[in-house]
């Protein structure tokens, strides 16, 4: 499940903008939140037979995107929740991803989103967030992307799946050795222009 940060309109609002941001207060989604998930939970049950009252096992990611913009990456950045983490391990059962499911859920319930979110935990035992950024930085021309945490979500799913797909994101996985095959080809290709 996606929750586009932009949606918000205190994220929408023009004292939160960036620079570079040219999006303005009309541009969020008007649906209610708490109907479509609703609306998906009634379908996902209809669909795979699940009885009113059971659980999923199938785990569900909460993907909260636009990291990059500076409220957001204020309140759920990996540098926050690093930094919150630090803090106070303890409070945190000494777990870093546990911080991260904490303080991006604590988030959610900020910009009002409690009653999503319990839905979601009342349908599913398995549900994680993740703090992601598509492209890493506000729309700028010839600025590289730097995709954050985009790949997080997948690598969970499968390996909460036992999926053999997991061990392409391990650190010695298929994932990362295309994406170092990929910046050698990138250089080689610059060294032939030059």
């Amino acid at each position: 499940m996606q929750i586009d940060s932009r949606h918000f309109e205190n994220i929408q609002s023009p004292k939160n903008a960036t620079v570079g941001d040219t999006k303005t207060t009309t541009d969020y989604s008007a649906d209610e939140v708490d109907k479509l998930v609703v609306q998906f939970k009634n379908q996902y049950a209809k669909i795979c037979g699940i009885k009113s009252g059971k659980m999923s096992r199938i785990p569900v990611a909460i993907v909260v995107n636009k990291v990059d913009i500076e409220i957001v990456k204020s309140e759920i950045g990996w540098d926050t929740i690093s930094e919150l983490y630090n803090q106070n391990m303890a409070a945190y059962d000494n777990d870093l991803d546990g911080a991260k499911n904490q303080i991006c859920r604590a988030y959610l319930e900020k910009l009002g989103l409690i009653n999503v979110l319990n839905n979601i935990d009342a349908t599913f035992l398995n549900v994680d967030y993740f703090p992601v950024s598509a492209i890493g930085h506000v729309s700028e021309e010839g600025v590289k992307f730097t995709p954050i945490g985009v790949l997080n979500p997948v690598a969970w799913i499968a390996r909460k799946n036992h999926s053999s797909i997991s061990v392409i994101f391990s650190p010695d996985g298929l994932c990362l050795k295309l994406v170092k095959l990929h910046e050698k080809f990138v250089k080689t290709l610059r060294s032939i222009k030059r």
